[in-house]
């Protein structure tokens, strides 16, 4: 069996698959299907919501794991290698990602997401302390507004 493992997803969160695991994880996540984006179901012959995924019933005696390294530059038009670091255990434990998605104890993306959002969060508490050290030196009071 051959998997070919996204590094990068420019159409997703924009989070980087920086291990196998995480990719892997990333892959047989389910995609929620709503909206303009709904399933069109030929039994009732109308769109409908819809989860579309992946699921490992078994692992082969050889998987073969392919990490994609290129994305398309949506301005050029051209092809874009990414040299991003992308950790690998010794052994990869498959029983998780065959359990489905929801059998992943710890789901790495999320994890990952979390840790961006809390960054961010920093970095804005950061710039507003600056902000009010910068306008306090000029006798200004800031607003909060203004920083939102």
């Amino acid at each position: 069996m051959d998997l070919s493992l996204p590094i990068k997803n420019e159409f997703g969160t924009g989070v980087l698959n920086s291990s196998v695991e995480m990719a892997l994880e990333n892959y047989i996540k389910p995609e929620r299907l709503e909206g303009d984006n709904k399933y069109h179901c030929s039994v009732c012959e109308k769109k409908v919501d819809a989860e579309k995924g992946l699921k490992l019933t078994a692992c082969p005696p050889v998987l073969v794991i392919h990490l994609a390294r290129f994305t398309l530059d949506w301005d050029t038009l051209q092809r874009v290698k990414i040299y991003d670091r992308v950790s690998f255990p010794f052994i990869l434990n498959m029983n998780d990602y065959i359990k489905g998605y929801e059998g992943i104890q710890n789901k790495l993306y999320e994890k990952e997401v979390a840790r961006m959002r809390q960054y961010c969060q920093a970095q804005i508490e950061k710039n507003r302390t600056e902000e009010e050290k910068h306008a306090a030196k000029r006798g200004h009071k800031v607003d909060e507004q203004q920083m939102m």
